[in-house]
C-alpha cells in the first residue's frame, strides 16, 4: 500500500491540473495559467498575504513570484496594500476583478469534475471528499502556521 500513495497522489495532482486545463480551454473568457490560478485561489483562501509568506505556501522564491505577482496587479486582479497590523509590510489581496475571474474558472473546474466524477456512486464521491478533506486537515493547519 505505501508503494501506491505517492503514485496515486501524483495522479490526483495531474488530475487537478488537466481539470483546469480543459475547464479553460475552450471557455472564450480571459484565461490564466495554472500557476497564477493557484495563487488567485491561495489569496482567496487567504486574504492578505505577504509576498514571502504566500512564497512559503507555494514553495517557491519570493523573487521568482514576484514576477507574476507583479503581472497579476498589472492585470488588475490582486492589489497591494499596507498591512493593517503592520504598517511596515505590505500584503496581497484579491481585486473585484480577480474575485470574478477566479470564480468564473472555479465554476468551469467544478462542471469539468462533476462529469468527470459522475460515473462513481454517491458513496463513493462522499468518501473521496471525506478523504481529501481528512488530509487537508491534516496538513493545512500546519502549512498555514508557517506563514
Amino acid at each position: 500500500m505505501r508503494e501506491e500513495l505517492l503514485p496515486t497522489l501524483t495522479m490526483l495532482a495531474c488530475f487537478h491540473r488537466r481539470i483546469f486545463t480543459e475547464a479553460n480551454r475552450f471557455s472564450g473568457k480571459k484565461e490564466v495559467g495554472y500557476q497564477r490560478y493557484i495563487i488567485l485561489h491561495c489569496l482567496n483562501l487567504s486574504p492578505e498575504l505577504s509576498l514571502k509568506n504566500l512564497a512559503k505556501l507555494l514553495g517557491v522564491s519570493a523573487s521568482g513570484l514576484s514576477l507574476v505577482v507583479d503581472s497579476l496587479r498589472e492585470e488588475g486582479l490582486l492589489a497591494r496594500k499596507e498591512n493593517p497590523a503592520d504598517r511596515r509590510q505590505v500584503v496581497l489581496t484579491l481585486t473585484p476583478a480577480g474575485k470574478t475571474l477566479l470564480e468564473g474558472i472555479e465554476g468551469r473546474m467544478m462542471d469539468r469534475l462533476e462529469k468527470q466524477t459522475g460515473r462513481l456512486k454517491k458513496e463513493e464521491r462522499l468518501r473521496l471528499i471525506e478523504i481529501c478533506q481528512e488530509l487537508a486537515e491534516g496538513y493545512l493547519p500546519r502549512f498555514f502556521s508557517i506563514i
